[in-house]
């Protein structure tokens, strides 16, 4: 049984808690850094829907207002990001479509 602990979960079988003393130890290092990021669910299968994607590259970046923030890539299986991919393009040609970068929390998809 697993029981919900400061943001985590304590597994009763290992008590484990290591994640939860690196994400204190951290926020005590760098108290003036933001220490979380949100994606909607959205954003990841979005992401992951699209052919050849087998994962997810977590990039931080800085956005247009000069926060940090995280931007999400569709990886390959040979790990490479996915920045396009075979497919029709918006005028109903066959070539290669700009691939889904996420940085936004909701729906929003733009790089």
């Amino acid at each position: 049984m697993s029981v919900l602990f400061f943001g985590g979960y304590l597994d009763d079988r290992t008590n484990n808690l290591t994640p939860l003393k690196n994400f204190k130890d951290f926020n005590d290092a760098n108290p003036a850094q933001q220490y979380c990021f949100h994606v909607g669910r959205n954003v990841i299968e979005e992401v992951l829907a699209q052919p050849g994607c087998v994962g997810l590259r977590v990039y931080r970046a800085v956005n247009e207002e000069g926060k940090e923030t995280l931007v999400y890539a569709g990886i390959d299986s040979n790990g490479k990001t996915i920045l396009s991919y075979p497919g029709v393009d918006k005028n109903g040609k066959l070539g290669e479509v700009e691939a889904l970068i996420g940085d936004r929390w909701g729906a929003d998809l733009v790089w």
